[in-house]
């Protein structure tokens, strides 16, 4: 065992030693900030009151593992003096000169001998927390650009440095307070699109950089119209053809552009027209047969830019030469644009009369045809043009005579006296019985006051009972045939499908193949379509007026297809060829039902692209994408090379379920009551 004397020397040596070491003290009594940036300066302060002084003092600045000594004393007793209390003021100067790379967490250590102690922990860093903009987040070209800048150092104090901004111009200057605007102008052909700005802000010392960020800003530039052009196909428009021109829009760096044009054409006589064209796309004019000859003027305008260009539309002399079978006369009009000289053959058997016929623009004569009682093939023939037909002919002898309105009356004079005598019989007897009855029977005269006393709204219903009769009989099967493009906006505003169908060697077909030619159409096109002759096109119309259902695009879908069909099988057997395509389209029309036509006019797309789709091809069927959209279960289709616009015209290649399709239109019109049921 341990001697208690013993005991009490080692608690003394140990609580001496205690003692010792409780004496010796170094404190960090200065603490630093929370935050510094590169360029500060840190102010610390260190109390030491030694017990015992050996080694070094040292002040060190200690980031991240890596430090830095910035304040040696070596050896320490040449400062120090053992248990007296010293301070030791210091600043650090927290540049690239002094402290190098350091950045990060750090903190201030310092020790004496082996005693050591350490102050809070900050952060050291070179960044600064810029924004940037511009004034705008769009602009022209040629318009000035304004950039703006805040920089704020991670310490909080704002930024007394520079800028630098990448542009098309080099852009620097000075940033004062924490902040800074520059600008530059935008050259006049920019290119559009979006465009970034790097804005880079900094300061230094005289080694270099200390604090530094980059940041980007965007803006764009608009895509500006500078140049509108108009080319046009020809300086000539015909009358009863498409005159088409093109309008090209191009941008600050002469790129095309799309836009929507507005054009207007003035004729000579100082009539207005006008339409809307897409920006690389082709525009069309139909000139009618009677289209004013002279000098035109096409203006295009978008915006500020406007342009225009002279073309002429042509005199055309032309006539339209018709042999009325019932009224046995040839009916010749004047459907060009300037009046008409010429002489007519008409050939009635074998015999050959020749008329001169002059007309002003738009007139009508009419010639009475006369012979020995028979039948006749008459030819009616002028210039290329030729029409026969067989007609019934009366009279002594071959004769073609103009026809002034009293012809019937002096050919057939013992007719008109024989009526004019039944006539004035009838009156005769219709007097004579209005007088013997001038009185009524007590029966009558009661009927008539029991009339008198029937209540209003008896006779009200009885009315309108009637009127609504009369209403769905005159509504339930118009008698219409053919249609007239007319320019009104009065009428039922609906959405109309269109066949057009294009005979392209019509000039030049026989009297057969004409004949074969419209019968096919009108059987195809049955009693729901109506037909307008436009030149070598031939449009059927399917409009909600007559077919009484807006379901018009399977209607016209399977008379385009039996049109096909016949035209293949009649091309097949017979030499002269009928060359034809068909195009098939819907749009928007106002129309009304007027002297037994279809008038219309149309104010979508619906005939125009119906008629430009049917010139593109031969012998098939194409459609627009908006067409097929709406028979996409109907229509077989395949893709084909012709686009007009931005649109992909599409080739119908089969109807699926043909028999479903036809039932399904069989119950739409019994429903709709406009096919008869036994």
């Amino acid at each position: 065992m341990i001697k208690r004397g013993g005991l009490i020397s080692i608690f003394t040596l140990a609580f001496l030693f205690s003692c010792v070491l409780a004496s010796a003290t170094i404190e960090i009594t200065q603490q630093p900030f929370e935050v510094y940036n590169l360029g500060d300066t840190i102010f610390t302060s260190v109390s030491v009151t030694p017990s015992l002084v050996n080694g070094s003092f040292e002040i060190n600045l200690v980031c991240d593992g890596n430090s830095i000594n910035f304040y040696k004393i070596s050896p320490a007793e040449s400062a120090f003096s053992p248990n007296v209390l010293q301070k030791i003021n210091h600043k650090i100067i927290l540049t690239r000169e002094f402290i190098g790379s350091l950045l990060g967490n750090c903190y201030i250590e310092s020790f004496l001998g082996s005693e050591r102690t350490s102050s809070n922990h900050f952060l050291l860093t070179d960044d600064i927390s810029l924004t940037a903009k511009t004034d705008k987040s769009s602009y022209n070209p040629g318009e000035k650009v304004t950039v703006s800048l805040e920089a704020m150092k991670a310490n909080g104090i704002l930024l007394n440095g520079n800028f630098e901004v990448s542009s098309s111009a080099s852009l620097s200057g000075t940033v004062e307070k924490g902040i800074a605007t520059t600008s530059y102008v935008l050259t006049n052909n920019v290119a559009a699109g979006k465009y970034e700005l790097v804005v880079y802000v900094y300061d230094k010392d005289s080694s270099g950089i200390l604090n530094q960020k980059k940041t980007s800003v965007y803006y764009e530039v608009k895509q500006m119209p500078t140049k509108l052009e108009i080319g046009l196909a020809s300086f000539e428009a015909l009358p009863n053809q498409n005159y088409t021109f093109s309008v090209d829009l191009t941008d600050q760096t002469e790129l095309k552009m799309n836009g929507t044009v507005s054009v207007e054409y003035v004729s000579p006589k100082n009539e207005k027209k006008k339409l809307e064209v897409l920006s690389g796309s082709s525009g069309t004019i139909n000139f009618e047969g009677e289209a004013t000859p002279g000098n035109y003027i096409l203006t295009a305008k978008i915006g500020n830019l406007s342009v225009e260009k002279d073309f002429i539309v042509a005199e055309v002399a032309n006539i339209s030469v018709v042999l009325l079978e019932e009224l046995s006369m040839v009916s010749v009009t004047n459907v060009g644009n300037v009046p008409y000289e010429e002489s007519l053959n008409v050939t009635i058997g074998n015999e050959t009369q020749t008329i001169q016929v002059k007309l002003g623009v738009g007139e009508e004569k009419r010639y009475n045809l006369h012979a020995p009682d028979g039948l006749y093939d008459v030819i009616a023939q002028t210039g290329v043009f030729s029409t026969t037909k067989q007609l019934s002919l009366t009279g002594r002898a071959i004769s073609v005579g103009k026809w002034d309105g009293l012809g019937m009356l002096e050919a057939y004079s013992f007719v008109w006296l024989f009526i004019g005598g039944i006539l004035v019989i009838a009156g005769v007897i219709v007097f004579l019985k209005f007088r013997n009855n001038r009185t009524y029977d007590y029966k009558a005269r009661s009927h008539e006051r029991a009339q008198k006393e029937m209540k209003d709204e008896d006779l009200n219903e009885i009315s309108r009972k009637a009127f609504q009769k009369k209403q769905f009989l005159n509504l339930a099967n118009p008698i219409v045939n053919e249609a007239q493009s007319v320019p009104t906006l009065k009428g039922n505003k609906d959405n109309c499908s269109v066949i057009s169908v294009n005979v392209k060697n019509y000039a030049h077909l026989g009297v057969e193949a004409r004949n074969k030619l419209n019968e096919i159409i009108s059987t195809a096109k049955d009693k729901f379509g109506v037909l307008e002759f436009r030149g070598q096109h031939m449009l059927i119309i399917y409009s909600p007026l007559i077919t009484k259902t807006y379901k018009n695009e399977i209607i016209a879908s399977k008379a385009a297809w039996k049109i096909r069909n016949e035209l293949d099988k009649y091309n097949s057997k017979f030499k002269d060829k009928i060359i034809y395509n068909l195009g098939l389209n819907a749009g928007e029309m106002v129309s009304s039902l007027l002297n037994g036509k279809l008038a219309y006019t149309n104010i979508g797309n619906g005939v125009v692209l119906a008629k430009r789709i049917s010139d593109l091809s031969e012998g098939k069927i194409l459609v627009s994408p908006s067409f097929r959209q709406k028979l996409m279960r109907e229509l077989k289709i395949a893709k084909t090379n012709f686009h007009i616009g931005n649109s992909e015209i599409l080739e119908v290649i089969g109807m699926s379920d043909v028999d479903r399709n036809q039932d399904k239109l069989t119950d739409i019109m019994k429903r709709s009551n406009f096919m008869r049921t036994e």
